[in-house]
């Protein structure tokens, strides 16, 4: 059999393409022919009277009407077929009545069926869309509305069934958040999240006054615990008049439990000299306490005491010759009240308490004492750090043999107290002893015995008075100073 030249499958490309379309044209006019036929006929036999005569008008098939596949496929939703057949037809032909009706009135029969529950959103939806790809206008502007609204009320539904799922597990906050979101459009599913909200909000309410009441009312009344569930609560229903009277009556009792402890706190840190404490008990209250009556005048007459202890109570150390307390209390004022007049008199006087470091002295004479450039060591292991002007007395043996170290400190009487530590150094030799003389203007004025086993001397020595300080180190009896050495650590000369 031989193969058809490309001309000949053309032109019977082109022949088929003719006869789909003239041939339900031919179809239609026959029919069309056959009906007025029929019609002269039964016109003809009335006139004659014979009607029993008479042909039947024939009755139309898809063959005879044009419009019937394509009335098939809208009403089986085949809206692709649909569409090829209404490619073909003429531009300037209209559509039936029937159809157009039908396809005007389909995007709201197919919402009707989405709401009763026969179709899905899904389903619905995917319909609608269809039928916008007929590109009828009348059509595309029915189903344009009713998409919209279909997408509204699924949305609605998806929030609503979201908002029972948080309810359901306890979280009402989010269950209640989620209900105020479904548009007043949709008036079934509003008033029913209305309903929804208003049982939530029991709930709510009842959950955070059972709350309060187990935390007031165990052994030992949890109040932050009992505001905190009530004020969550009050969060979802600020207007809610039961919780706000039951916070206001919670508030009140752990007020008058704060006001108790605090009066009681400060009253102990005060008598004990913790002024800083004591005061302090009075910061970080409760907004609710910050104006309270009983507190603020507690803490002002607190305050009017301190005003008139603190400055005694630095004098007095000074005069005992401790200034570190005197410092220390004298800071501690400062930290309360920076700007209260008494903090420039205790700084004036701490100045003219001010002790001087041995190793600070201007007029001194120093035989065999040393100033430490580098950290020394007792010999129980304790170390002295070279930063602290630490003085050590030390003798290396020489032919001499026995010697006194001694120095001087020319004070002109204008200090009262010394102190200072004295430790043997290590190596200190262990058959030996030494004294440490302490002398004012030539006279002596006490002595300490100094061993490899002495461990640290705390010497505290009246000075006032002395013009010259003299600090010398002997040895005892007929021994020398070879093999020993005395670290004289921390040494200050104080007002007092």
């Amino acid at each position: 059999m031989k193969k058809r030249s490309s001309a000949q499958r053309r032109r019977d490309r082109k022949i088929r393409r003719v006869l789909r379309i003239s041939l339900p044209v031919f179809i239609c006019c026959l029919a069309a022919e056959s009906i007025i036929l029929a019609r002269r006929y039964r016109s003809a036999a009335e006139m004659e009277g014979n009607i029993d005569t008479v042909v039947s008008e024939p009755v139309q098939t898809e063959q005879a009407d044009p419009d019937a596949a394509l009335r098939k496929a809208v009403t089986a939703e085949d809206y692709a077929a649909a569409k090829q057949m209404l490619d073909l037809r003429d531009p300037g032909t209209d559509l039936p009545e029937d159809i157009a009706a039908a396809l005007r009135e389909k995007p709201q029969q197919l919402y009707d069926a989405y709401q009763a529950g026969e179709r899905t959103a899904e389903d619905a939806s995917s319909a609608m869309r269809s039928l916008m790809l007929l590109d009828i206008p009348e059509v595309s502007a029915a189903v344009k509305p009713k998409l919209e609204a279909l997408r509204v009320r699924e949305a609605a539904a998806v929030l609503q069934s979201t908002a029972q799922q948080f309810a359901a597990a306890g979280d009402y906050e989010s269950a209640m958040d989620t209900y105020r979101k479904i548009p007043k459009s949709e008036k079934d599913i509003f008033a029913d999240a209305e309903v929804q909200m208003i049982a939530l909000q029991g709930k709510c309410r009842q959950n955070a006054l059972e709350l309060a009441a187990v935390a007031v009312n165990s052994a030992n009344p949890d109040y932050p615990a009992a505001l905190s569930a009530l004020q969550e609560a009050l969060r979802l229903l600020p207007d809610d008049i039961e919780l706000t009277a039951e916070a206001a009556r919670i508030t009140e009792l752990r007020d008058a439990v704060l006001r108790s402890e605090t009066l009681r706190t400060a009253a102990l840190e005060f008598s004990d000299g913790h002024y800083q404490q004591a005061f302090g008990a009075f910061i970080g209250l409760p907004e609710s306490m910050q104006e309270d009556a009983v507190l603020t005048a507690s803490k002002n007459s607190y305050y009017s005491r301190w005003l008139r202890l603190v400055p005694r109570r630095v004098t007095l150390l000074l005069q005992r010759g401790d200034y570190e307390a005197a410092q220390a209390l004298a800071d501690e004022a400062e930290q309360i009240a920076p700007e209260a007049e008494i903090i420039a008199d205790l700084r004036a006087q701490l100045a003219a308490y001010q002790p001087c470091r041995l190793s600070d002295a201007e007029d001194t004479d120093m035989r065999d004492f040393y100033l430490a450039e580098s950290d020394l060591t007792d010999c129980s292991g304790k170390s002295y750090p070279a930063a602290e002007g630490n003085l050590y007395h030390s003798y290396e043996e020489t032919l001499t043999g026995r010697k006194i170290s001694s120095a001087d400190f020319r004070t002109g009487g204008q200090y009262g107290v010394l102190t200072v530590d004295a430790a043997p150094i290590a190596g200190f030799a262990a058959d030996r002893t030494v004294y440490i003389r302490i002398s004012g203007d030539g006279r002596l004025l006490e002595q300490y015995a100094v061993t490899a086993k002495s461990g640290v001397l705390h010497i505290r020595q009246d000075i006032s008075g002395i013009n010259v300080l003299s600090i010398s180190v002997v040895p005892a009896g007929t021994d020398d100073l070879r093999n020993t050495g005395v670290i004289f650590a921390n040494g200050s000369l104080c007002q007092s």
